[in-house]
Formats: structure tokens, sequence, C-alpha cells
């Protein structure tokens, strides 16, 4: 299981992670498209649990985002240099979660 180190920077509130092994794209994507939107945070799971053979796709503000019941695939809409990023949904959701738990305590300090 891949590892993500969150925090929020106190004098930005700007939400800043790491991924290992390196993720660049999969750490624009969380830090740009999902930010500090917790309800965004749920449409996604919801649309998760929803999958059966189909493949879900959104476009946020910087990536494309598409979801299968087994993977995620991250590509980027503006950056030509970094083409896509694909992983286990398992891993994606494991991301959510963590990134989801930062904001709640956040939000509760």
């Amino acid at each position: 299981m891949p590892d993500i180190s969150i925090k929020i920077e106190p004098e930005t509130n700007l939400i800043k992670c790491e991924i290992t092994p390196k993720n660049s794209i999969l750490v624009d994507f969380f830090e740009s498209d999902i930010q500090g939107d917790t309800a965004f945070i749920h449409f996604l799971y919801q649309s998760i649990d929803k999958l059966t053979n189909d493949i879900f796709e959104i476009n946020g503000n910087a990536h494309n985002l598409s979801l299968s019941k087994s993977v995620y695939k991250v590509t980027p809409l503006y950056d030509t240099s970094n083409t896509w990023v694909m992983g286990p949904i398992s891993d994606f959701t494991f991301f959510l979660a963590e990134w989801e738990k930062i904001l709640s305590s956040h939000k509760a300090s």
C-alpha cells in the first residue's frame, strides 16, 4: 500500500501532500481538484459505490478522473509534460479517506 503524508500549511491554509512512491500527478490532483472540498470527496465515494461495469469520468479544475470498480486513472488536462497515472481503486479510496481525515481534524481544531 502506498503512503500519503498530508498537512495544512498554517500560513496559507493550503493542503500539501506527499505520496510514496512518488506520484506527482496524483498529488497535483488532490491539491488542485479536491482541495478542502469534503462534499466532492463524498460525491466520489458515492460514485465509486454505484459503479457496476461502467467507468465513471469527471473533469476537475486541472485533471480528468476515470474510475472503475478496480482502477483509477488521473490525466492532467493542461500539463502536456505528464501523461497520466493509474492504480488500484483501493489506493485511491485510501488517499480519499486520509485526505478527509486531515480535513476533519483541521475543522475540529
